[in-house]
């Protein structure tokens, strides 16, 4: 046997297994963790009338475990009392200081502390969260296994070897992609290393130091980030001159403006002769998160020569879902390590293997090893095909928070806001965000910069002919309401240049979550903070 083969059978051979073996094990799994967990304080608060099955639990949110409020408050206060000392790991200091603030969990997790999480805060502030210590070993099961697939391209082998130089521009520990990087660390190696990156926790500067890598000709085996990242990284490598100047040309008046008129400057006299990024940075393997890889992926295709592979996970519910290895845009659940539901539109809560196909639903996820049980995670996914043995395959389709609905007629996430931009024309840009007015009518505004050639009129046209073609409900819509023009129902509206990286700079100056640095992409009609911001830059 070769040695991908080898990797491959350690890591990844679960996921060529029969859907029917994989559902019997996961259901098997999840009778004894909710053996465990039925027996804690946590399933006698939600279920005070005694509880014999998954069934007898309620759908719950973070709200409805008000011990972690608890935990997170103390394991804060100690933050406050206790500076992490200089040189001291993420790691170290997170289990030394967290000695006392677990103590208030005891009885609460279904099995032994693990490990302490903060939330990104995308949806509003970042929490606290505790997990057990089954979770945080599977946890560590599934980011070798996310690591191997990365460089997976087919089934039943792997690219990537033990001893592989691995990106680290994710956020420390106690975030959950911090955790990733730790638990993977004595097998693979990480530029910068990750004891350099855990003294500064701002990414401008983490990632000034991987631009001065690349510089230096650095080479990485795995590369991981938001498709706009490698974006960023291809124009650095390829066309420096424009990312200068396009950041020059979104700041205001003042001496980094002119450091990045200066920085224009000289990668116009220095230009380097480079067609495509793979030249200065060949990768085995690329990694997305997040729901922008469409608008990215032909030119991340174009540059580095393969298709990125994505994923999804969730610090309540962990590593869930990932690509496929020959079909990158379709992502499979990880059956290992949660048990998973689904509510559709009616409010059924339906199992895995009862889905259907184009149907969206939000995920409700049971980890094992967990005190979180039948948790609503606010995530919508689409079933968009099954595997041969019957598996669903998803696409991540946007929050429930983040979803703008005209009529009863048709509903717009973030992941089919990318879809239409995409068949609209719009490459390469992840500057725009969507809301929708109210008076005289219903009507979607899409707020952008001016990324491509077209006037706002125009660009309406474009996006609702793009509707028309994607979506059946909107044509339905146009028809009876005998809509004639593009703008009785969608209007572009162009901000400032560099309108979405000033909202950036502004939300880090206020110390937001990281969460939060990036501007909605479906912004709710409520939401005037946002739409000011956006519309007084």
């Amino acid at each position: 046997m070769t040695e991908d083969q080898t990797l491959w059978d350690r890591y990844c051979s679960y996921f060529e297994k029969d859907f029917s073996e994989q559902l019997e094990e996961n259901e098997k799994v999840m009778k004894a963790a909710f053996n465990k967990w039925s027996h804690t304080k946590t399933a006698n608060m939600l279920c005070p009338e005694g509880v014999s099955t998954l069934d007898d639990v309620p759908i719950t949110t973070y709200g409805d475990y008000p011990i972690l409020k608890e935990f997170g408050m103390a394991l804060q206060s100690t933050i406050d009392q206790t500076p992490r000392q200089e040189g001291e790991s993420w790691w170290d200091y997170y289990k030394k200081i967290e000695e006392g603030p677990k103590k208030v969990l005891e009885g609460w997790l279904p099995g032994e502390y693990g490990i302490c999480i903060k939330t990104t805060g995308t949806t509003g502030r970042s929490k606290w969260i505790a997990q057990g210590k089954t979770f945080f070993q599977n946890h560590t099961m599934a980011s070798y296994t996310t690591t191997f697939l990365i460089c997976s391209e087919e089934w039943g082998s792997t690219t990537l070897r033990l001893g592989d130089t691995l990106l680290n521009n994710a956020p420390p520990i106690p975030f959950l992609s911090g955790y990733y990087a730790w638990a993977i660390r004595k097998d693979f190696n990480f530029v910068p290393p990750i004891e350099f990156t855990n003294n500064f926790s701002d990414m401008k500067t983490k990632m000034r130091v991987i631009l001065k890598e690349i510089d230096k000709g650095t080479k990485f085996d795995i590369a991981g980030g938001y498709a706009s990242i490698f974006y960023m990284f291809i124009n650095y490598i390829v066309s420096p001159e424009i990312l200068y100047k396009d950041n020059y040309q979104s700041l205001p008046l003042s001496f980094n403006k002119l450091l990045l008129l200066f920085a224009y400057l000289s990668a116009r006299v220095r230009k380097k002769h480079v067609t495509h990024a793979r030249e200065v940075l060949p990768v085995k393997g690329l990694a997305t998160a997040g729901f922008d890889a469409d608008l990215y992926i032909e030119k991340i295709k174009e540059h580095f020569g393969i298709y990125p592979s994505n994923s999804y996970g969730s610090s309540e519910l962990g590593f869930n879902l990932i690509s496929v290895p020959d079909d990158r845009r379709k992502l499979m659940p990880r059956m290992r390590i949660c048990y998973y539901e689904f509510l559709d539109e009616s409010g059924t809560l339906l199992p895995i293997d009862r889905l259907k196909q184009d149907h969206t639903y939000e995920l409700v996820g049971t980890p094992f090893g967990s005190l979180f049980a039948r948790y609503a995670i606010g995530d919508l996914v689409q079933v968009v095909d099954f595997r041969d043995d019957g598996m669903p395959l998803f696409r991540i389709e946007g929050r429930t928070s983040a979803l703008v609905q005209v009529g009863d007629y048709f509903k717009v996430t973030e992941a089919f806001a990318h879809s239409i931009l995409y068949e609209a024309g719009l490459r390469n840009s992840d500057k725009w965000a969507v809301t929708k007015s109210m008076v005289p009518e219903e009507k979607l505004i899409f707020l952008m910069e001016k990324d491509w050639e077209y006037d706002e009129k125009e660009g309406s046209k474009r996006i609702f002919n793009a509707f028309k073609t994607l979506s059946e409900d909107f044509a339905n819509y146009v028809t009876d309401y005998r809509i004639k023009s593009p703008d009785e129902v969608i209007t572009v509206k162009y901000l400032k240049k560099g309108a979405f990286m000033r909202y950036t700079i502004k939300k880090i100056k206020e110390g937001a979550p990281v969460g939060q640095y990036k501007a909605k992409k479906i912004i709710p009609p409520g939401d005037r903070e946002d739409l000011e911001i956006l519309g007084d830059i």
